[in-house]
């Protein structure tokens, strides 16, 4: 360990990297902070340069899209940043530039991927605790999509290793659903039961928390609450 460094009042809930040897933080204070990665042996290994304040609940995810930094919160809300040229900030910082309500429930989780067969265009995808995912065209920040009922409440979204593959993963307290984006409307291509027994709901803690898709999407692991990881196959 290289050092211990003390920023937010809260949690932290989030952490990313962005190009530039920047870092990413976003807390249960409602703030996102901005740290610079020590660039050598001399100087400190993580430096934090700026606080963004644009939430009224705890940040629950963060994710990168192009240059702009996405901060989902409990408030419902998504807020963009994208990096500030004005000379009286620091370099490096970012300045809220948009902020997204259409989500009906908290944002859980947020996914970036490339549109299909649309070089250049990137979307952004928001699953949230009402089980809904809302798709947005980043840059215009319309929305694309709603899907209502995916899930009984969306707890994890993640897409495939290539942002260019047309594959995304969401998940709630039972279920792993695979997705191929590239349909219209959307298809869910494989429908996973995490446990055994469905009717044997045990709160909380079977709520599935991470999840992983291998490079070969062949295989995603899925991890709960409980401190269990399923093994699911995605090919038969």
């Amino acid at each position: 360990c290289l050092g211990v460094h003390t920023a937010h009042d809260e949690s932290i809930s989030a952490l990313i990297e962005v190009p530039g040897g920047l870092a990413v933080s976003g807390s249960a204070d409602e703030t996102v902070k901005i740290w610079r990665l020590g660039q050598s042996e001399d100087g400190p290994p993580l430096e934090c340069i700026d606080t963004l304040s644009g939430h009224k609940g705890p940040i629950s995810c963060l994710a990168v899209c192009q240059d702009a930094v996405l901060s989902g919160s409990l408030d419902k809300t998504i807020v963009v940043w994208e990096r500030s040229t004005r000379p009286s900030l620091p370099q490096g910082s970012f300045a809220k530039t948009q902020v997204l309500r259409e989500a009906k429930g908290v944002v859980a989780s947020i996914a970036v991927f490339a549109a299909p067969a649309s070089p250049g265009r990137m979307w952004v995808a928001a699953a949230t605790g009402m089980g809904e995912i809302v798709v947005w065209e980043a840059g215009t920040w319309t929305v694309l999509h709603r899907f209502t009922g995916a899930h009984r409440k969306v707890i994890k979204m993640v897409c495939a290793p290539s942002p260019l593959d047309a594959t995304l993963i969401s998940a709630d307290e039972k279920r792993v659903k695979v997705w191929d984006v590239s349909a219209h409307p959307w298809a869910v291509v494989k429908d996973i039961h995490v446990h055994e027994d469905d009717d044997q709901d045990q709160g909380p803690k079977d709520s599935i928390c991470s999840l992983y898709i291998a490079p070969d999407k062949a295989v995603i692991l899925a991890g709960n609450m409980f401190g269990t990881v399923a093994v699911c196959h995605t090919i038969e």
